[in-house]
C-alpha cells in the first residue's frame, strides 16, 4: 500500500475514535438494546402504506443532504482556491477517492431505495402487511439509510474540515509525489546515462495528433516492442512527461536498421508509428503519474501564494519549503538522473525526464525570489540544504546542490552589500542568517572532501564557495560586534 492510502486509511480510523462518534456508537447501542428488549426483534414489520412513508422520508432526506452538503463543500473549496491553487483544489473532489465514494454511496442508497418504493413495495395492496421478503429488502433500505446519516455524512463533513486545511492539503500532495518518486526510481535503477542518438536523415519522427500535458508514457510497453522487433535500431523520446504537446509536434524518434528493404522500411515505419501513437496520454491537466514534477509545482504555487503581500502567511510558506526539503532529500536517496537523456541498459530506449537539476532549481528559486527579504523564509532554506547536502551520497547531486547553494549566498551577499535587506531584518536576525550561510559553504566543502569530488567545473564551484564562505565568516564576526 502507497505512502499516501495508508495515511488515508490512518486518518479515517482516528476520526472514527473522536467524541462524536463515541456519542454516536452510544445512543445507537443504547437505542439497539431498548429496540430488542420490547419488540425482541430488530426488523420493522409494518403495512406497506407505511413503508411508502418511510420511503419517501428517506429519499426526501438523503437527497436533501446530499445537495445541501456538497453545496457548502464546493463553496468551501472555492474560497479555499484563493488562498492556494485552483489546481490544488481541482484534487479534493474530482480526483479524491473517499469523497468519490461517499457521493457514490449517498446517490446510490437514493436509487435503492426507489427500486424498493416501486417495484418491491408497489405490487403489493397497500393496507396489508408485507410479505417476509419485501420486509426484509425495505429493513435493508431503511437501517442503511441510518448508517449513511449516523456513521458517513459526520466522517465526511469532518474529513472536508481537514482536506480544506492548509498543512494536510500540501501534506497529501507531498505523499502523492513521494510515491510516485518510488515507482520512478524503480526505473531509474534500469537505465544509464548516454548521449542523445546524432540525428540523421534516417531518422522518423512521431507527430502528435492531440495537443495538451503530456500525462503518461506507457515505457514497458514501448520496451516489449522494442525486444520483439530487432530492426529498429533506437526509439527516443522528444518531449518530457508533463510538458505541453502542441498538435504536429514531434513526441517520439526513431530510425530502422539500413539493412530492410524500402517496401519492409515503409511497412515497419507505419506500424511503428501508429503503435507509438498509442503508448502516450495526453489530456488537458498535468497528472501526478510519471510527473514529479507536477506535486513540486504544486507546493510551489500555495508557498509563493502564501508569502505574497495579499495573503502574508510566511507559516504556510515555511511548511511547504519542509516538505519540499523532504522531497530533494528522497530523490538525493533514490538518485534521480542528473542528465535529460537516459537509457534503458536492455533496449535501445532513450527516455527524456525532469532532472535532479531542474527539481531543486524549482523547489528553492522561486520561494527565495519572492521570500528573500523574509528572515524565517531565507533561513529555513537555508538550513534545509544543509540537511540535503549533509545526506548525499553522489558527487552530481552535490555539485547540483553546491551550485544552488552558491546562487542564494551570492544573492544574500550583494543584499548586504547593497543595503537592501537591512529595512526588513534586524542586526540579530542578519548575524544568524549569515552564520547559517557559513555553516552551509562549510558543510558543503567537508562534504566535497569526503566525496573526494573532482573535476573542472566542481574545482571552479568548490573555489567559488570557499570564497563565499570566508565572506560569509568576516560579516558574521562584524555583525555579532
Amino acid at each position: 500500500m502507497s505512502l499516501k492510502y495508508r495515511e488515508l486509511r490512518r486518518e479515517a480510523l482516528l476520526l472514527l475514535k473522536g467524541p462524536s462518534f463515541l456519542m454516536i456508537f452510544l445512543l445507537a447501542g443504547v437505542a439497539a438494546v431498548a429496540v430488542y428488549m420490547l419488540h425482541g426483534t430488530f426488523l420493522i414489520y409494518a403495512t406497506v402504506q407505511t413503508f411508502h412513508d418511510i420511503m419517501n422520508l428517506l429519499i426526501g432526506l438523503l437527497a436533501g443532504i446530499v445537495v445541501t452538503t456538497y453545496s457548502i463543500t464546493i463553496v468551501a473549496l472555492q474560497l479555499t482556491s484563493t488562498q492556494f491553487s485552483p489546481r490544488v483544489i481541482r484534487h479534493l473532489l474530482s480526483q479524491d477517492l473517499y469523497t468519490q465514494i461517499t457521493l457514490g454511496s449517498f446517490l446510490s442508497w437514493i436509487i435503492f431505495c426507489l427500486v424498493i418504493k416501486f417495484w418491491v413495495l408497489a405490487p403489493s395492496p397497500s393496507h396489508i402487511p408485507l410479505s417476509y421478503e419485501a420486509t426484509v429488502w425495505a429493513n435493508v433500505a431503511v437501517y442503511g439509510a441510518i448508517i449513511l446519516l449516523a456513521v458517513l455524512l459526520p466522517h465526511f463533513i469532518l474529513t472536508i474540515a481537514q482536506n480544506i486545511n492548509a498543512a494536510h492539503i500540501i501534506r497529501k500532495i507531498a505523499l502523492h509525489t513521494l510515491d510516485v518518486v518510488a515507482e520512478e526510481a524503480k526505473e531509474w535503477e534500469q537505465m544509464e546515462r548516454v548521449d542523445s542518438p546524432e540525428i540523421s536523415t534516417a531518422d522518423e519522427y512521431v507527430k502528435s495528433i492531440r495537443f495538451g500535458y503530456i500525462q503518461e508514457v506507457d515505457y514497458e510497453r514501448i520496451r516489449k516492442w522494442l525486444r520483439r522487433h530487432p530492426q529498429i535500431v533506437f526509439i527516443e523520446q522528444s518531449r518530457s512527461v508533463g510538458a505541453f504537446l502542441t498538435a504536429g509536434a514531434p513526441i517520439f524518434r526513431f530510425r530502422l536498421s539500413e539493412e530492410l528493404s524500402e517496401m519492409e522500411r515503409q511497412h515497419m515505419s507505419r506500424k511503428t508509428v501508429r503503435f507509438l501513437q498509442s503508448c502516450y496520454s495526453v489530456g488537458q491537466f498535468r497528472s501526478f503519474r510519471q510527473d514529479i514534477h507536477f506535486g513540486i509545482r504544486q507546493i510551489v504555487d500555495i508557498a509563493v501564494r502564501a508569502i505574497s503581500p495579499a495573503v502574508n502567511d510566511p507559516t504556510t510558506a515555511i511548511n511547504c519549503l519542509d516538505y519540499l526539503g523532504q522531497l530533494v532529500l528522497s530523490l538525493t536517496e533514490y538518485r534521480m538522473p542528473t542528465r535529460q537523456i537516459n537509457r534503458y541498459r536492455s533496449e535501445p530506449l532513450y527516455v527524456r525526464s525532469v532532472t535532479f537539476d531542474q527539481i531543486v532549481n524549482q523547489a528553492f528559486d522561486q520561494i527565495y525570489h519572492f521570500g528573500r527579504h523574509d528572515y524565517a523564509v531565507v533561513s529555513r532554506t537555508l538550513n534545509l540544504l544543509n540537511i540535503c547536502v549533509q545526506a548525499v551520497s553522489w558527487e552530481e547531486h552535490l555539485y547540483v546542490l553546491g551550485d544552488e547553494i552558491g546562487e542564494l549566498v551570492d544573492d544574500l551577499l550583494h543584499q548586504i552589500e547593497m543595503g537592501s535587506i537591512q529595512p526588513y531584518v534586524s542586526w540579530v536576525q542578519l548575524a544568524r542568517l549569515t552564520g547559517i550561510a557559513y555553516r552551509l559553504c562549510d558543510c558543503w566543502l567537508a562534504k566535497t572532501g569526503e566525496l573526494t569530488a573532482s573535476g573542472e567545473k566542481m574545482r571552479l564551484l568548490h573555489e567559488k564557495i570557499q570564497k563565499n564562505r570566508q565572506h560569509l565568516f568576516s560579516l558574521h564576526q562584524s555583525f555579532n560586534h
